[in-house]
């Protein structure tokens, strides 16, 4: 719940803990007590909404590549709303992908089924929605596939569903742009180990701040 709802910088490591459910061993279970002792090491820590900038949807996706397992990637996004953190998710991918490329444009991929579903409540709640939305994304190869601009045969082995993202940039409901990973929002989401300064970024403004209309949850 606490991953879910209010602290996105451990929802790296509570999706990899859940794989574990149904066999949990020793060793989770100190895993498990590490995650505890962080958030209670860093209680003060709270996700901060209504630091206003003006900005409309923006999100940040990641993927890291292969790790140990089955091998399959982990996909990282990060939706920001007027500059306050709104969404996020950390999540398996549902195949091995073969590259780095591979396994950062599904998570492209998947970050855009998100924006799309978000544009549309924005739109029912009569909230005013900038296209295109920006998916910052920190791997030029992925970019340059999802924008045509390289040889798509290289990519014809991934599967079709995740090539939509390149009729919805041309649509103009996104556009794609690189972000270096050092501003990669969404990269705490796809490891289990998050920096201090990563999770403030996640968070949001600090409640001490004197941002103006800024609340706490």
């Amino acid at each position: 719940f606490i991953a879910n709802m209010t602290r996105p910088d451990i929802s790296a490591a509570v999706s990899f803990l859940s794989r574990h459910l149904s066999r949990p061993s020793e060793r989770i279970w100190k895993y498990c007590k590490q995650v505890l002792r962080y958030l209670r090491t860093t209680k003060e820590k709270k996700l901060v909404l209504g630091d206003l900038d003006g900005s409309s949807l923006v999100v940040y996706a990641d993927a890291n590549f292969a790790p140990k397992g089955d091998r399959k990637s982990q996909s990282g996004a990060v939706i920001k709303l007027a500059g306050s953190t709104v969404g996020w998710y950390s999540k398996k991918q549902k195949t091995v992908s073969t590259s780095t490329t591979e396994a950062e444009y599904i998570a492209m991929a998947i970050a855009t089924n998100e924006t799309l579903w978000l544009q549309h409540l924005l739109e029912e709640l009569a909230f005013p929605v900038v296209y295109p939305t920006v998916i910052n994304e920190d791997n030029q190869a992925a970019i340059a596939i999802a924008t045509n601009q390289k040889n798509p045969a290289l990519a014809k082995h991934i599967d079709t569903k995740y090539h939509a993202i390149q009729d919805y940039i041309l649509k103009g409901y996104i556009d794609v742009r690189y972000k270096e990973t050092k501003h990669q929002l969404a990269d705490g989401l796809t490891k289990v180990k998050t920096s201090t300064k990563e999770a403030d970024l996640l968070l949001g403004r600090p409640p001490d701040s004197t941002a103006q209309n800024q609340g706490v949850c």
